[in-house]
């Protein structure tokens, strides 16, 4: 549910990694959660998101920082968008007529 008139955008598993890697873009993604955080902006990311940065993480770095890394995304001004049908079936229609990643848990 959309509460205000602000602009809003979504993170995906690269924009989060670029910044906690200091890689390309993550002044960028620096510079929205600044303006996340002074309230001027909204910023999402997936709860598939999460995933992807835990096993990435737990498989390069180990379990410590795969965890820590979990830990510094929750404590960022994004807000976690969990799943539902709605959401299922906007990825669906996304994924079938773009060229988009999209991991499935079974």
């Amino acid at each position: 549910m959309i509460e205000n008139n602000r602009k809003r955008y979504v993170l995906d598993t690269t924009a989060i990694f670029s910044y906690i890697e200091e890689e390309a873009g993550s002044d960028t993604v620096e510079d929205l959660l600044i303006r996340a955080t002074k309230g001027e902006i909204d910023i999402y990311i997936a709860f598939i998101t999460l995933t992807e940065i835990f096993y990435i993480s737990l498989q390069e770095q180990g379990e410590k920082e795969a965890r820590q890394r979990i830990e510094l995304v929750r404590s960022l001004s994004v807000k976690i968008e969990e799943s539902c049908d709605e959401l299922n079936m906007t990825a669906g229609r996304l994924k079938a007529h773009q060229r988009i990643s999209l991991a499935i848990l079974t």
